[in-house]
């Protein structure tokens, strides 16, 4: 059995980021959400971070921190309604 990972970079916080950071607090894990914007709701062990990953700098100041690294960025699209 794997060990939880003591900080996790959830690199991105979508549908798909949310999903994920939900499970990985809910398995005692503390994570750190980085994207651009600062979402409304955040599950328990959770903080976040504003950061464009299109900024070098600021995306390694966040990653520097992480044991593990999530990666789940959301990709506009137009045939979809941005939720959040």
């Amino acid at each position: 059995m794997i060990a939880a990972a003591r900080r996790i970079v959830m690199a991105g916080y979508g549908a798909v980021g949310r999903a994920l950071a939900e499970r990985l607090s809910d398995r005692g894990n503390r994570v750190l959400v980085v994207q651009r914007h600062v979402p409304s709701t955040l599950p328990a062990n959770c903080t976040v971070r504003r950061a464009n990953f299109e900024d070098a700098e600021a995306t390694q100041a966040a990653l520097a921190e992480a044991d593990s690294v999530a990666c789940a960025p959301s990709v506009p699209t137009p045939i979809y309604t941005r939720v959040g």
